[in-house]
């Protein structure tokens, strides 16, 4: 594993050049190794980081990277649906032990959240808890579909670099795609609803 020249994306060593890489996840070296199991046949491979250090960030979430290889299959829709159903089950297991695990603040939070890179945009995708399989299923077609959303729209406007953020809205049900300054505007907004 290394970084690449920019420190912008990680690499991992893979025949197919796929994976997905999970920051502190607390899980157990069973469900790892299932997680291994559940994806590695066909040619995505995970790794497990942990630092033993304070973690200093905004974000409360366990980050879980998806490499651009993988970036790309979903965008393009190049991925084979029998992968794309395996790698949704597999991230439903992975969201399921980590939040089971984790002491959140919010009750509709999971802790775990989508790292990504797509052109020039920073992705942070919070996953919502607590959803079944089908509402998994269809959470990630949604999220898939945002992919697309912003790819289209940095290869238009050429932005130079963007933070965005794909927040589920469980009233609507949909995946909303969020600039920095809407997500701080909705922080507060909740902020100011909880006193």
């Amino acid at each position: 594993m290394s970084y690449d020249e920019n420190y912008t994306t990680l690499r991992i060593p893979s025949e197919t050049g796929l994976s997905i890489v999970l920051e502190n996840a607390p899980l157990k070296p069973s469900e790892q190794q299932k997680i291994n199991e559940m994806i590695n046949k066909y040619g995505i491979d995970v790794c497990f980081l942990e630092y033993r250090a304070i973690v200093n960030s905004v974000f409360d979430s366990i980050p879980v990277f998806l490499n651009p290889d993988i970036t790309n299959l979903l965008i393009s829709g190049f991925m084979m649906p029998a992968v794309y159903d395996v790698f949704k089950e597999c991230l439903h297991y992975m969201v399921m032990k980590i939040s089971s695990r984790k002491h959140l603040k919010e009750k509709n939070e999971s802790g775990v959240a989508f790292r990504l890179k797509i052109n020039n945009a920073d992705i942070y995708a919070p996953i919502p808890s607590g959803l079944s399989d089908t509402q998994f299923s269809a959470y990630m077609d949604m999220i898939k579909n945002s992919f697309m959303k912003v790819n289209k729209e940095q290869k238009e406007t050429k932005t130079d670099y963007q933070q965005l953020f794909l927040m589920y809205d469980s009233e609507t049900e949909k995946v909303e795609i969020k600039t920095v300054q809407d997500y701080a505007k909705m922080q507060m907004e909740k902020k100011d609803e909880s006193k």
